[in-house]
Order: C-alpha cells, then structure tokens, then sequence
C-alpha cells in the first residue's frame, strides 16, 4: 500500500493503544480534556454490514467477530504500531509492504481499513462520554500528514468545472496555469460542473457554491504567484464580491459547508442526501505519529474542525491527459480541475 493508506492501518494501532480520546485545535495541538474515550473500534469487512470489534480489556486487545474471540497482547499490538511509523517514515518507495502486520491481521480477522469510494468513514469509533455517561458509535475519516499532504477530493474527470470565453482563445503552451492566466482577466461565462451528479450535490449545499468554486479555480490557475490555499483565494473573490453579499463573511460561510460535505459525505459521481457517513468527525496522523482527533458532536471541537479545514485546504494540480482539462476545445471553451489537498 501507499504512505497514506498504512497510516490508516497505523492510526488504528494507534487507537488501540490510547483508549483517552483527546481532542485538539485547529493547529492539531491536544487540548485539556478527558471527557471521551474510545470503548472499542468497529472496522468493515468484505462481509456487507459485518464488522470486527476491537475493545482492550487488562493488558490484552479483544477481536471478536461473527462470535469467535481472538486475544492479542497490547504490547505486541503497540510494537508493530511502532515498527510501522518506522516504516512510514524510512521508506523511499511510493509503495511498500509491511509483513510484520500479516499475522496481527490475521488475528483481527483481517478486516478492510480503506472505505469505498461513496463511504468517508475508514472507521467506526464506539465514544464513551463520560458528561452524559452514554456511548455512540460514529465514523471517522482518517487522514495524514506523513510523507506529504492528504486528499480532502481526489481529482477526476467529474471534478471538472466547464467555461466559456466571450472570444475565441488563442494559446500556444496551453498549460492549465498559462491557460488561467490568459483567461483570468476575461468575463467568462461560468458553466459548472461537466458532471451532472456533482452539480446537484453543490447546489444542495448552497446555491451559490457552484459558481464560487469555479470563481476559486480562475483565480487559482491564473495566480501569478502561486495562491493556492482556499482562504488566501476566497479573500480574493470576497474583495470582488461577485455575488453582491451584503456581508462578505458569507462566502467562507459556504466553503465551510462545502469543505464540511466534502470531509465527511459528499463524493461527486453518487447523488447526495445530505447525510455524513464520517458522523463522528476526524482523526489525523501528524508527521510525529501523535494523533490529533475532531468529534463533531463535541461543540468546539467542531468549531476547531471547521478552522482546520479552511486554514489549511488547498488547491492542487492533476493530471491534464487523466483528467482531460487545461486546454481549448471549440474555440472558446476549456475546463479547470478541482483537486482538493489537506
């Protein structure tokens, strides 16, 4: 697998091995509280609706699954979350194996860590709180900050936005950021999302987030000095307001609320209904193997989630030939990407 992917399996060891939830900031910094723990960790399996529970009892982690029992010392589980971080951290391969993990798999009933393609949720988390002394299972995505920045919205030819120049465009490297900044200055005419799916999904969130994601894309394809965080471009299109916002605030209102859909429930190419499969929130690798955790039914936590991801969601380049954009057809119509980094 790839450095992302065996940091979710190491996030999970990691679970395992600190039952104390600890919530952070924005800054991804543990803050003062006690109030959550973890009381067991539910994964999928290839078996539809079916999960392993995984729950320490004493010095021993407990997998149970479809009623078998498999007992694993806690200290052999915290080793390989040790040796893997290791690995993460050492290895010069883009891929790598990691067999150390094959027979501690083996004992969990080897379940699946990866969600599929319309699930946010890597994991299922079973919350104790100890305010209200109830517990909840919710999911969570898992993202990393080793080996490089996350995908918040991987790239595709769904994620591409459509535009019409008011002339015929004449380019002779037609590169998506010489493309943008040939086109930056000229009243174009905003077409949307190529993909119909998409663009009903966007309007469910806001009515006016279409547009504003495609305003974000001009402005970060034709940046001369390579903007590329959305709040450094969102500031830029507030000072334009194109939208005649009484209260320019309302255009971070909304990429809130499209950075939160797309965290935690929105995928581009499955017709959304609103709901967050991720219910529970966020958990983050960072570059030192601590992790940092955002529980959305937690107040400011999910207040200090919302800071995180537009403090540091960014725009990001793909591939043009993948991904078929950054370049005319017809004269005077070109698409731009939106790939979406962490």
């Amino acid at each position: 697998m790839n450095r992302g992917e065996w940091s979710e399996a190491y996030a999970l060891l990691a679970l395992i091995g600190n039952a104390n939830f600890i919530l952070s900031d924005k800054s991804l910094a543990d803050q003062n509280t006690s109030q959550y723990k973890v009381h067991s960790i539910l994964i999928p399996t290839d078996a539809p609706n079916k999960f392993v529970s995984l729950a320490v009892q004493n010095d021993s982690v407990i997998a149970n699954y479809d009623g078998q029992n498999n007992s694993i010392p806690i200290g052999d589980v915290k080793g390989i979350a040790t040796s893997l971080f290791q690995q993460i951290q050492t290895s010069t391969s883009t891929t790598f194996s990691f067999n150390q993990l094959d027979s501690l798999w083996n004992d969990f009933f080897n379940p699946q860590i990866k969600a599929t393609r319309s699930e946010k949720s890597d994991i299922k988390l079973e919350i104790y709180d100890s305010a209200s002394q109830t517990k909840a299972i919710k999911g969570f995505s898992i993202k990393s900050n080793l080996g490089g920045a996350t995908s918040l919205l991987n790239a595709s030819q769904s994620t591409n936005f459509l535009y019409e120049a008011p002339s015929k465009i004449s380019i002779a490297d037609p590169t998506p950021k010489n493309l943008g900044r040939l086109v930056k200055s000229l009243p174009l005419k905003h077409l949307g999302s190529v993909n119909q799916t998409y663009k009903q999904n966007l309007q469910r969130v806001d009515q006016n987030l279409e547009i504003l994601i495609s305003r974000l894309l001009v402005e970060y394809y034709g940046a001369s000095n390579r903007e590329k965080y959305i709040k450094d471009l969102l500031a830029i299109v507030a000072n334009k307001n194109p939208f005649n916002f009484t209260n320019t605030s309302d255009y971070q209102k909304i990429i809130s609320k499209f950075l939160t859909a797309t965290a935690f429930g929105m995928v581009p190419r499955d017709l959304w209904n609103g709901s967050l499969s991720a219910n529970g929130g966020m958990i983050v690798v960072k570059a030192d193997g601590k992790l940092a955790s955002f529980y959305l039914d937690d107040t400011q936590s999910n207040t200090n989630l919302n800071d995180y991801l537009f403090e540091h969601s960014f725009f990001d380049t793909a591939s043009t030939t993948r991904h078929d954009f950054g370049k005319v057809f017809d004269d005077k119509f070109f698409k731009f990407n939106l790939l979406i980094r962490l």
